[in-house]
């Protein structure tokens, strides 16, 4: 799914929990990134960047699956950076890079195809996203509203 229509959801109020399907910054040019493949996460805020217009910092919240997703950590990040009696590698947990909370940022451009799919199948959203893929080109208020009047 692309970034430009997670913000459009978000800012229609709608925060969806995905599922990566891929490391993310492996597949996208975010940066280093703490989300592995098979994580769950609830989108929580889009902010825009102030360093282009185009490009927009999203909120994820892997607590929402706290125990699954720390498993999931790679064990890749350094451990001396924020503590010198650690030596090695460890998880961006570990190494502070991610705090407590699990929340998380990473920025994207608007055209990002990031690599997650929607946990939540039998929803509004998911049927909107269904047809988005094929014909619909309306924003996702735009075609709640559609639905109503059609129903």
């Amino acid at each position: 799914m692309y970034v430009k229509d997670i913000v459009n959801l978000v800012q229609a109020g709608k925060f969806p929990v995905v599922r990566f399907t891929e490391e993310l910054d492996e597949v996208t040019d975010c940066g280093d990134s703490v989300i592995q493949k098979g994580m769950l996460a609830k989108i929580t805020k889009v902010l825009k960047t102030p360093y282009d217009e185009d490009w927009f910092q999203l909120t994820f919240d892997l607590s929402i699956a706290r125990e699954q997703n720390i498993a999931l950590l790679s064990h890749d990040w350094r451990l001396t950076t924020l503590n010198s009696s650690l030596k090695g590698y460890g998880t961006a947990l570990e190494a502070g890079f991610l705090h407590d909370d699990l929340i998380t940022t990473n920025d994207f451009s608007d055209d990002t195809l990031l690599p997650c799919e929607f946990v939540e199948s039998d929803s509004f959203l998911a049927s909107y996203l269904a047809e988005k893929g094929s014909k619909n080109k309306l924003t996702y208020i735009e075609w709640l509203e559609e639905q109503l009047r059609n129903s």
